[in-house]
């Protein structure tokens, strides 16, 4: 089959930037293609491509349009129920999974409620308390001692920073051990925290297991 006969020209047909092509057969067909690319027949010289919509922009709004779903979280007596919107839920992808099918509860028998309260903070502004301030150092809570001689500030963190592990937020588990970072704490406090990483984090995770050994 002879090679079509191809036409590319300027505004008018004697410009000397016209180009012309030629198969070696006269009959061939030809197709003209001007200066902006498209064909005789208004198309492109490539097939035509169906116009691409721009995503959605999904608004905060739209998060809270979406169903509510209950946490049970703790066990007994101390049980608590918390809700939150299942589309800023699911932005974690432990709920992703558990919430694809038409589930309204979730059980957490094991998760610390307040380590929880914390994870849906985040959920909902992008910190949670106590916060960083633009000075390095987090924001003061007078229900707690300036010096943390118990270990409870550490565990806070360190409870976040599991908890974002077994939910897969990456984004929280950096927060939470940066927040850990800025606790001042004794060599009582900074026990417990040995004991509660070590217990509960892979051997492998040098990230939450580091700091424990600059404490010594």
């Amino acid at each position: 089959m002879a090679e079509p006969e191809v036409h590319i020209g300027g505004a008018n047909a004697g410009d000397e930037g016209d180009v012309e092509m030629q198969g070696g057969d006269q009959s061939a067909d030809v197709v003209e293609i001007s200066e902006t690319g498209t064909t005789q027949d208004g198309t492109t010289g490539a097939a035509a491509k169906d116009d691409e919509k721009p995503a959605q922009r999904v608004t905060f709004v739209d998060y809270l349009k979406s169903p509510m779903i209950s946490l049970l979280v703790g066990t007994g007596s101390s049980q608590t129920l918390l809700t939150a919107h299942k589309a800023l839920l699911t932005r974690s992808p432990f709920f992703s999974e558990k919430l694809a099918s038409s589930y309204s509860q979730v059980d957490l028998a094991d998760q610390d409620l307040d380590a929880m309260s914390c994870f849906l903070e985040y959920l909902y502004t992008g910190e949670y308390f106590p916060h960083k301030l633009a000075s390095g150092t987090l924001e003061p809570d007078p229900e707690v001692p300036k010096i943390d001689d118990s270990g409870a500030q550490l565990l806070k963190h360190a409870k976040v920073y599991t908890l974002a592990e077994k939910l897969g937020m990456p984004s929280l588990k950096s927060l939470s051990r940066s927040k850990i970072h800025l606790i001042t704490s004794t060599a009582l406090a900074e026990l417990a925290y040995a004991r509660y990483v070590y217990s509960h984090t892979s051997p492998s995770d040098l990230t939450i297991r580091k700091p424990v050994a600059s404490f010594w």
